[in-house]
């Protein structure tokens, strides 16, 4: 009787660790199947249950954009113009090295700036919170002055909905430093998802010199890869 009890509760205990792993079936979420269809998460969740931890160390909660839009400059007779760019492509997946670049100007052709720049994000890329140094090169082109060389500084980006539903982004850098030329670039981006491919952003830039200060507001349209 004793080897009989004992099987049984082999049995059992095996049977639960095994049904532990298993992920949810559709019929246990007791949801619409068009639910289930419209949503990533869920359908990852019951294809297969995801490793959390290894997602937070790996899994951006911020994506590659590429983005087109239109650009004003206030403190340039309110002249308007246009903006690409590539923002955060990831040089290896799931690691936080990524290079950005783009491209601004006014339809007048009194301001102008473009460069590119490497980002390395030192905390794990799951993080609603993560701060990055930056390293690069800038041109840049006012009424009042211009410049080109390194650019450095840093970059802190805040995500209040993972995966590219939003994130904010914050940005401080030094073109050409130490040298009379120097620009001060101070930036905020907010971006926002209105699809799974689709984005919304909205971006402000102060650029300080002795020559002067200037501005830039933009809005853009950005593509998911």
């Amino acid at each position: 009787m004793a080897q009989v009890s004992g099987d049984d509760g082999n049995s059992s205990t095996s049977s639960e660790n095994s049904g532990g792993q298993q992920p949810a079936s559709a019929e246990d979420l007791d949801l619409p199947e068009a639910i289930i269809n419209e949503s990533p998460v869920l359908r990852e969740w019951l294809e297969q249950t995801p490793d959390i931890a290894d997602e937070i160390l790996h899994d951006p909660s911020f994506p590659t954009r590429v983005r087109v839009g239109y650009a004003h400059f206030p403190s340039t007779g309110q002249a308007a113009g246009i903006q690409v760019g590539v923002e955060d492509w990831f040089v290896i997946s799931g690691r936080g090295l990524t290079i950005s670049g783009n491209y601004a100007r006014s339809f007048d052709d009194q301001r102008q700036s473009y460069g590119a720049e490497a980002r390395y994000y030192l905390l794990p890329l799951g993080e609603y919170f993560n701060l990055a140094p930056v390293v690069g090169y800038r041109h840049l082109d006012t009424p009042d002055y211009g410049t080109e060389g390194i650019n450095i500084g840093f970059r802190v980006v805040i995500v209040p909905s993972r995966g590219g539903g939003a994130d904010i982004a914050i940005s401080q850098t030094w073109i050409a430093p130490g040298t009379q030329s120097e620009v001060g670039v101070t930036g905020l981006s907010v971006g926002y998802g209105i699809t799974q491919k689709l984005r919304i952003a909205t971006d402000v830039q102060f650029q300080n010199s002795q020559f002067g200060q200037n501005s830039r507001l933009g809005v853009a349209l950005e593509y998911v890869p």
